[in-house]
């Protein structure tokens, strides 16, 4: 009688854990247990056995939404407030969480936290960004939005002097929908939010107030669908298991070593996260979390790589925490 005795090799490898099978990035994070997958670079390098191999690392693309957000308008910043650079909305609106209001310039990508607006001035200041002291001021929108389909902008509709604030989606075209800017202006029917903002903007003016437009007594039964200041902007953010707490990931990252003259870089690429890789797990004295507090733009991984899909393109944003 023969018996077929099958081991997993696992290699201990500088004090990490080298896994020769292969498993899906989700199978592979499951069997890291709490320390989760091997990220940092500097470890990675150290380990041979990973030359010339395609390995999970412990990265992966979540979407990243920020509340219900309000613009409030255009404001100047006095030279106090710290500027920083800052790649979306949604990294900036993070990295002011604990301010009232968050400036943020999208032709400059500078970003400011204020506990103040500041003064009111015209659009235009924002819009031509003639002075750097000029920001586009948003806060989180204390009022209540009914959930329409997890649309990311909001329309309002005037009756009985409430504004009936539900979302949308952005990209939707309805007939019944107009573009009213913040003066009561009608400059369209039946486009979507992006197109009726910029005509608003056009005219040194915003979309509606929600707080406020139904409130008037020649508004308080218009009975007209229109889009609104308050949505939610979303992006891609490079994100450890930990960081992303219970979302799951569109893309997960692996790695790969090329050694050129004794140096070795690390290439990174987007794999659909059902490939199954080898991969090295962390040690229980690595922290779970990236290793610095910064917020980055991030051109990680030019394309999925699958056997089954390798299509794709994607610029991310890269949230690091302490």
């Amino acid at each position: 009688m023969f018996y077929l005795v099958l081991f997993k090799q696992t290699i201990f490898v500088s004090d990490q854990v080298y896994r020769q099978e292969q498993k899906t990035w989700k199978a592979a994070s499951a069997e890291c247990g709490e320390n989760g997958l091997e990220f940092d670079e500097m470890v990675l390098k150290d380990i041979d056995e990973l030359l010339d191999k395609e390995f999970w690392i412990g990265l992966a693309i979540y979407v990243i939404t920020t509340p219900w957000i309000e613009i409030m308008g255009c404001f100047a910043v006095s030279e106090e407030h710290k500027v920083m650079k800052s790649p979306s909305i949604v990294i900036c609106q993070k990295q002011c969480e604990s301010y009232q209001f968050f400036g943020y310039s999208e032709s400059t990508t500078r970003c400011t936290c204020l506990h103040t607006k500041g003064s009111s001035y015209s659009l235009q200041n924002c819009i031509e960004q003639n002075n750097s002291s000029y920001f586009i001021v948003y806060k989180l929108f204390s009022g209540t939005v009914s959930e329409n389909d997890n649309g990311k902008c909001t329309t309002l509709y005037c009756m009985h002097g409430r504004n009936g604030l539900t979302s949308a989606n952005c990209n939707e075209e309805n007939e019944q929908r107009a573009s009213i800017c913040n003066k009561g202006t009608i400059v369209g029917w039946d486009k979507p939010y992006l197109t009726s903002k910029q005509m608003c903007l056009d005219r040194n003016q915003l979309l509606l107030q929600p707080e406020t437009y139904c409130r008037s007594e020649a508004h308080e039964n218009q009975a007209i669908y229109s889009w609104t200041n308050v949505f939610q902007a979303e992006t891609e953010a490079k994100l450890t298991q930990a960081e992303a707490s219970t979302n799951e990931p569109l893309y997960c990252l692996a790695g790969s070593f090329t050694e050129k003259n004794d140096k070795r870089d690390l290439n990174i690429t987007r794999r659909f996260c059902n490939d199954q890789l080898q991969f090295v797990c962390r040690t229980g004295t690595a922290s779970s979390k990236t290793p610095r507090q910064s917020s980055v733009a991030v051109q990680v991984p030019d394309r999925v790589v699958s056997t089954t899909n390798p299509e794709g393109i994607v610029f991310l944003f890269c949230l690091v925490y302490s």
